[in-house]
């Protein structure tokens, strides 16, 4: 069995509350969805890095939207820069 989930990184306090709405209403939607899609694979994994007033991710790692998947071990990781001005 697979499963997905969401995590996140936020760059600090002046996030907007309807963000952090949006990335709960994700988290929980990635949480209830599992599959049988392959053994290789434990779990798919996606990283929000959200810019804010304390940290700017997309600038200190320089990415910008979703990374290129990596393999780490038995799951999938998948970075996604999101910058403030978006």
């Amino acid at each position: 069995m697979n499963t997905f989930s969401l995590g996140a990184q936020v760059g600090g306090p002046n996030i907007p509350r309807d963000i952090v709405g949006h990335e709960q209403q994700l988290r929980n939607e990635f949480n209830a969805w599992t599959g049988d899609y392959t053994r290789v694979v434990r779990s798919f994994d996606f990283i929000l890095r959200v810019d804010g007033a304390i940290h700017s991710y997309t600038k200190m790692w320089n990415m910008l939207g979703a990374q290129r998947a990596k393999r780490k071990r038995d799951w999938i990781e998948v970075e996604i820069g999101v910058p403030e001005t978006w």
